[in-house]
């Protein structure tokens, strides 16, 4: 297991590194910088939504129309129904997090809704 060793000390110095702020072996060639983080309402990404609605006329289109009330636009749309309840996946364009939140506030907020959202951001390389 000698390259389990080496990963794990690799590790444990970059980690002595980054605590004490001064380079060890392994960590003497990076430089550490201080970066800005995005804040998370401000990112722009594609989301995978999931939705779980009672399942009765007008319930995507409520959907649908919340979304684009927050410039949020859907890119592709899965619906699968069982006894009355419809559980619904879509993919968005890539969209400003806080919109997307904004329409799952509004959509929630509708009787049609039966829990709360799943958001996940999608990042592609």
């Amino acid at each position: 297991m000698p390259t389990a060793v080496s990963v794990v000390a690799d590790v444990l110095d970059v980690a002595r590194a980054m605590r004490s702020g001064v380079a060890g072996l392994a960590t003497r060639g990076i430089q550490m910088t201080r970066r800005r983080v995005t804040p998370r309402d401000t990112m722009r990404s594609r989301y995978y939504l999931r939705f779980v609605a009672r399942n009765q006329p007008g319930t995507l289109a409520r959907i649908a129309l919340a979304l684009g009330d927050a410039d949020v636009v859907v890119g592709e749309m899965v619906q699968e129904e069982a006894d009355g309840v419809a559980q619904i996946a879509m993919m968005t364009h890539e969209a400003i997090e806080a919109n997307v939140r904004r329409a799952l506030a509004a959509i929630a907020a509708q009787p049609l809704s039966l829990g709360p959202a799943r958001l996940i951001p999608v990042v592609s390389s």
